[in-house]
């Protein structure tokens, strides 16, 4: 199904029956397709969720689609967008429980500090994971007391190149 379709549908199972439970859930869909052939194309879509990041050989790009949270109006609909994920590059998904932990001085981690970390991020660090290290750099951040307001959630798809054996 299409994100648009997709999101258009949980809005309206959501309005206005139930829609205090309803409201402000964010979403980033993410359809990823091929015909026999690994192409690599994303079709996304966002309904008030953070802009994933996309981190490539030329550096981090944000995936831009707009769309309200879901639930928030009847018959909303969303755009929907296409992109490549080349090989080699990667894609980071994250919930605002990242962005918006506080350190013991009350700053946020906040959306710059999180994209520099994927712009400084080293393919030769592969033997530890970006999501790890993007945990650790958190919880350097918040500190030994912090206390959670709300979930972390990180999400990485990377695209490897492909390997063919001739059959």
């Amino acid at each position: 199904t299409a994100p648009t379709t997709y999101r258009a549908t949980l809005t309206e199972d959501c309005y206005p029956e139930d829609r205090d439970a309803c409201v402000g859930p964010e979403l980033t869909y993410l359809g990823m397709s091929g015909s026999g052939d690994v192409t690599g194309e994303l079709v996304y879509a966002n309904a008030g969720h953070n802009l994933p990041y996309k981190r490539t050989a030329e550096g981090v790009v944000e995936l831009r689609a707009t769309g309200m949270p879901l639930g928030l109006l009847p018959g909303m609909e969303y755009e929907e967008k296409q992109a490549i994920l080349e090989e080699g590059a990667s894609l980071m998904l994250y919930s605002d429980g990242l962005i918006e932990a506080h350190n013991p001085i009350g700053d946020m981690y906040g959306f710059p500090r999180l994209k520099q970390f994927i712009v400084d991020y080293q393919e030769n660090q592969k033997e530890i994971s970006l999501i790890d290290l993007v945990v650790d750099d958190l919880w350097r951040f918040t500190g030994d007391d912090w206390e959670q307001e709300d979930d972390v959630t990180i999400v990485l798809v990377e695209r490897y190149a492909a390997q063919w054996d001739g059959d």
